[in-house]
């Protein structure tokens, strides 16, 4: 008799804002270091983590792999191409899911730490009605708990909408409102915080945030509650260990260049970084990664010193101020709308592109059955952009990232379908950077649209923003307030912290950072919003200053945009399709449509348009020809004409008898006009008219069998 293999199921459940919760860890992927399954009303993920124990110690950076897995039994469906007909490459929204996830742990391993870590979430069912992305953070850092990783974890995440004035915890996506806030953290601090919305006041978003941040507090225990169930070793982290004679020898360096550093342009300081790692790497041979995290801790810790010291910054800026501009429009003839955006080292071309209403794009995953897109944002950028010297193949996640979060600013400026039908579509290059691409590809997309002639509601700008924090004794800050009127100080439990928060973040900074902070809006109110953290602290008063900063500098760069071009264009291009819109009956397009191949086939073969039908009978025609256009509009005329008596119109004759005149309009209705209906005689018709000569006709009379009835007006 075979033997029962002994499971041990352990599960916890608990109700949460509505919400029914449901954790378990049992014996599914066995190999794994460990795995859970988290339930979230209807959707249930399994997520393993395991971790690479014997890593290349030659790294100075940790490889965490996220990967979210959109299954389509999770979906009940059989999706993908037809020719496919199985899961196949992430989709977009998958990426976003990943990005989402690795941004909320990320900050939560140890510094230091080159372990390769995977993470995978396997969608096992979904409902349809609840968002993946917070169930995902959930899953993700009790899978890295009970896995032993070395995580300081419990992290979790929150979603709050808002619907007819009020906070919604948890929404369902029928729930959102004009607010879409996601924030991952743990009790003590904010992780990440990505929003999506239409002109979101600032009041309004900050409350949100304060609610979400009491909901971690008191969640995130629930995590620490379900681990009290396991006894797992937990597993040691390889981290890099500098040299101790190297990280003295780089820091006294690094303090012999400060100056050099300031003021400098991006290629300057690349090459003050790389004479200090010159000069390293002939003192100490053979320590190339030792001499590459030791140069960076140390020229780090300088330019975060000299900022909170003088509030100079690497190219001599204040930090309220925005970089010196550039923008021109309409760059080239053919194309539908351009706009260049230059934020000094910055540069992004943006393409905007008209389409057919019938160009959309079409989603097919796991929540979206052919979904029709008719707006997209796609972003790329070049490895010239950053004078790296390899090819390009496609889209990375990043760049994924940052078409998504443009996109998120520019959805609600757009116009409403009924006054602009166009499908459009905008391509933003990236041709240079050195920070903020993203927010720099927001404004490029804007103008751009404008440029193509598209009625956009308002115009909306984006700038990164930058936030520096560290303990000082209570000498630095006497010594720093004398020096730095930027500088706030601020006390956290006895401790004195000072911190700086910077406007338009730039390349050089970036790895200094301890907040990056993305926002975009249009006069009204905030669109998208995107954050990062990698310190445990942020009171959300500190998070206000930063919007009102940003806000002043989204102003000054809106101003500078509408300069060049104040409002859309007045026409569109002569090279974008023109698109003539009928409103017919819904009977009236059946007619077109019936006998697909005699019909409507006839009329695009004929005419080379694109003929989109909407259920009440809205009919819009495209096309690149005006004079093709004008045919195709004359032929859907004829096939749903309905003769009237006493309506006089212009037939063609299509036969001669002795007795008349056959007169036909294209293959549906056919007029007799009886040789006696002539005003003069005319003994033979043959000779007077030929077929396919218009005659000017007047109905007489229809018959209850269709047949009808005319006479010649002349």
């Amino acid at each position: 008799m075979i033997e029962k293999l002994k499971i041990e199921k352990k599960e916890m459940s608990f109700d949460w804002e509505g919400k029914k919760i449901w954790f378990q860890s049992w014996f599914l992927a066995p190999q794994a270091e460990w795995n859970v399954l988290v339930k979230f009303d209807g959707i249930e993920f399994l997520t393993a983590a395991t971790i690479n124990k014997n890593p290349d110690s030659n790294r100075d950076f940790m490889p965490l792999m996220v990967d979210f897995r959109e299954m389509f039994y999770s979906a009940w469906k059989i999706g993908g191409a037809p020719y496919r007909r199985k899961e196949w490459r992430p989709s977009d929204d998958a990426v976003l899911i990943s990005r989402i996830v690795d941004r909320s742990l990320r900050p939560m391993f140890p510094s230091g730490m080159v372990n390769d870590v995977i993470l995978t979430i396997n969608t096992l069912q979904i409902d349809k009605e609840n968002f993946f992305a917070v169930p995902a953070i959930i899953s993700a850092s009790l899978s890295m708990m009970v896995a032993g990783i070395d995580f300081e974890g419990p992290v979790w995440a929150v979603r709050i909408g808002y619907q007819d004035r009020k906070y919604v915890i948890n929404p369902k996506k029928d729930e959102i409102g004009n607010m879409n806030l996601v924030i991952a953290g743990t009790k003590d601090t904010i992780t990440m915080i990505e929003s999506a919305g239409e002109d979101i006041p600032t009041d309004i978003l900050i409350k949100a945030i304060d609610i979400a941040q009491e909901q971690l507090k008191v969640i995130c225990e629930k995590q620490e509650e379900f681990m009290k169930q396991f006894n797992k070793e937990k597993i040691e982290a390889t981290k890099t260990q500098i040299k101790e004679e190297i990280m003295e020898r780089a820091q006294q360096l690094a303090d012999e260049y400060e100056n050099n550093f300031f003021p400098t342009n991006k290629k300057e300081f690349w090459e003050i970084y790389d004479k200090i790692k010159n000069i390293l790497n002939e003192e100490f041979e053979n320590e190339w990664l030792q001499i590459n995290i030791a140069t960076f801790k140390a020229v780090k810790k300088v330019l975060r010193r000299h900022l909170l010291r003088t509030w100079n910054r690497i190219d001599g800026r204040n930090p309220s101020q925005v970089r010196p501009l550039y923008t021109e429009v309409g760059l080239f003839d053919r194309t539908h709308g351009t706009w260049l955006f230059q934020r000094w080292e910055t540069q992004i071309l943006s393409f905007t592109t008209l389409g057919a209403p019938g160009k959309v794009l079409l989603q097919d995953t796991l929540e979206k059955n052919d979904e029709e897109e008719k707006f997209m944002h796609h972003y790329y950028m070049l490895p010239f952009s950053t004078n790296e010297a390899r090819g390009y193949r496609w889209q990375s996640r990043r760049e994924i990232g940052h078409w998504f979060l443009a996109e998120k600013a520019l959805k609600p400026i757009l116009p409403e379908e009924k006054d602009f039908p166009y499908t459009i579509r905008i391509a933003s290059e990236a041709l240079s950077s050195n920070g903020s691409t993203s927010m720099a590809s927001v404004c490029a997309g804007c103008l751009s649209m404008m440029d193509a002639w598209v009625p956009l509601k308002k115009p909306v700008s984006g700038i990164a923003m930058w936030l520096v924090i560290e303990k000082l004794t209570d000498e630095e800050v006497e010594e720093y307030t004398k020096e730095n009127k930027y500088l706030k100080i601020v006390e956290i439990d006895g401790e004195k912290f000072g911190y700086i928060i910077l406007t338009d973040l730039q390349g050089q900074e970036d790895f200094t950072w301890d907040m990056d902070f993305k926002v975009a809006w249009s006069t009204d109110g905030i669109n998208a919003l995107q954050m990062d953290m990698k310190v445990k602290w942020l009171p959300t008063f500190v998070l206000q200053q930063a919007i009102e900063q940003a806000n002043i500098a989204r102003g000054e760069i809106l101003d500078f945009m509408l300069r060049t071009l104040s409002a859309p264009r007045d026409q569109v291009s002569p090279y974008a399709p023109s698109i003539t819109v009928l409103k017919l009956q819904p009977d009236d397009v059946r007619k077109i449509i019936w006998k697909w191949w005699e019909t409507i086939k006839n009329i695009i073969d004929q005419t080379w348009v694109a003929i989109d039908f909407e259920d009440d009978g809205t009919t819009v025609i495209t096309s690149e020809n005006a004079e093709w256009k004008e045919k195709a509009i004359q032929l859907i005329q004829d096939l749903t004409w309905e003769p009237k008596k006493w309506e006089k119109i212009k037939w063609k004759i299509t036969r001669i008898e002795s007795y008349g005149l056959f007169v036909d309009l294209w293959k549906w209705k056919t007029g007799l006009c009886h040789v006696k209906s002539f005003k003069d005689f005319i003994e033979d018709l043959s000779q007077k008219f030929k077929v396919w000569d218009e005659l000017e006709v007047e109905i007489s009379d229809i018959g209850r069998d269709g047949k009808i009835q005319v006479k010649a007006v002349s």
